[in-house]
């Protein structure tokens, strides 16, 4: 399609049975075929800008584009390939915002008065161009009995003047109470009234003011809009986890869920089959003519290092630092995994398949794990390996309860020196230290460094 698309969150692209396909190119979207099938509800969304309800869009044969709603069911397999003229495109999406209810003008009629009323959706103020309406029950199909746009000073409600067929309120007996929905004209979508209605009557005559009279007067003192509210329980998501099902807060009856590919979604009720489901980040749009609280919800399904039990042990006078990584404690993950350690000082990296990684430098590290589905996350902590060296004292002659040799554990040779660089002493390791020079005498007291095979270093203090 020759058309660039842009979603919330900076995504790109359009939807099509339920499934998002994405553009890859700036200024021009290569064309893509949507597969229909029979009995599911195929639809579009295209955004701008905002998200454009699908219901919004209609056939153009004119301009030689196809736009479907989203309750058009399809008897056959067929492919139906959607080009969009851009300047067209943004013509009618600035043609879109209009109040999205009809009503008939009857003979009979109510009066709602509005100019003072406290018009708010979930508290916020009523805006200028929003709406408020008026609804009734036409053979159990809720319809609009009238409706004013934001400043405005009153509400006609029109009553049923033709008998069987109704055309707008019913006045018999009390009269056909009122039911309020907002239009939220930014955001285009309705709002339901919620439970925060309050009429004052006008007329002795009419006490209860929030039932539909012939002639009748009414002023409506305080609304408040509730948008509905669909989200899941958590974001992250992993194999072993239950099929989550969306909460939906409130009866919102167009409600249809969409997804990119990969995504295992119920377009119907919501609900996601983990298992079949690639692992992946993906973005699940809540499709209503309601105002949502949220109209998107992003769902991870992949390998978590958040529980993953590391630990360090810090490097000594005579050994490196070890680090340890507990796979046990990986959720979502595959095994076998590789452990990846990135030395941040250096820029060096050490990798392992057993998690252990042992004479680890002082130094920062990232950790990197990756699973056997070539899944690889980061962990969200550095880890740092730091030395941990006490002062070694050897007292040959000295107090009983202090060491009078010093062992060396290494294999090999050590070389001894003196703090100004003098050798004092060579010998075969492993073996115990004395603080006896080449000629079998004592060194003077003093501190003394022990080169261990040329690269291990050891000192200590001699006291007597």
């Amino acid at each position: 399609m020759e058309l660039y698309f842009n979603k919330i969150k900076a995504e790109k692209g359009y939807l099509c049975n339920s499934v998002a396909v994405e553009c890859s190119v700036k200024g021009s979207c290569l064309r893509a075929d949507c597969s229909f099938k029979p009995g599911i509800r195929n639809f579009i969304i295209v955004e701008i800008i905002n998200i454009i309800n699908p219901s919004t869009f209609k056939n153009h044969n004119r301009h030689n584009q196809t736009f479907l709603t989203k309750n058009l069911l399809t008897r056959f397999n067929m492919k139906i390939v959607f080009t969009f003229l851009l300047f067209f495109s943004a013509i009618m999406f600035s043609a879109a915002q209009v109040v999205p209810w009809k009503y008939n003008s009857t003979s009979i009629s109510h009066r709602i008065y509005i100019g003072d009323a406290n018009i708010t959706i979930d508290n916020v103020p009523f805006k200028s161009g929003d709406a408020i309406g008026v609804f009734y029950d036409s053979l159990g199909y809720i319809a609009c009995g009238g409706y004013a746009i934001w400043p405005a000073t009153q509400i006609i409600a029109y009553g049923n003047d033709s008998g069987g067929n109704p055309n707008g309120f019913s006045s018999a007996g009390l009269g056909e109470p009122f039911y309020l929905k907002l239009w939220d004209k930014q955001r285009n979508c309705v709002v339901d009234s919620g439970t925060i209605v309050q009429f004052q009557a006008l007329q002795p005559l009419f006490p209860d003011s929030a039932y539909f009279q012939p002639n009748g007067s009414s002023k409506l003192t305080r609304v408040n809009g509730v948008n509905k509210k669909v989200s899941y329980a958590k974001t992250n998501y992993c194999a072993t986890d239950a099929d989550p099902l969306p909460v939906i807060v409130g009866t919102i009856p167009d409600l249809l869920f969409l997804s990119q590919p990969g995504l295992a979604l119920n377009a119907t009720t919501g609900q996601i089959n983990i298992a079949a489901s690639t692992p992946g980040t993906y973005t699940v749009y809540f499709n209503t003519s309601l105002c949502l609280v949220f109209n998107s919800m992003r769902i991870t399904i992949k390998m978590t290092l958040e529980n993953l039990n590391v630990n360090v042990a810090k490097s000594t006078c005579t050994e490196k630092g070890q680090v340890t990584m507990d796979a046990a404690t990986i959720v979502c993950g595959t095994a076998p995994y590789q452990f990846r350690l990135h030395n941040l000082l250096n820029g060096q990296e050490t990798i392992n398949n057993t998690g252990l990684f042992a004479d680890v430098d002082d130094a920062v590290y990232e950790l990197y794990v990756k699973d056997a589905n070539n899944e690889e996350q980061k962990w969200s902590r550095t880890i740092k390996v730091e030395k941990e060296c006490k002062d070694l004292i050897i007292a040959p002659n000295g107090p009983s309860g202090q060491a009078s040799t010093y062992f060396i554990p290494y294999e090999g040779k050590a070389k001894i020196y003196d703090r100004y660089g003098s050798l004092k002493k060579e010998m075969s390791i492993p073996g115990d230290w004395d603080a006896t020079d080449n000629t079998g005498n004592l060194v003077a007291m003093g501190q003394y460094i022990i080169i261990c095979n040329e690269n291990q270093q050891i000192v200590v203090t001699v006291i007597k």
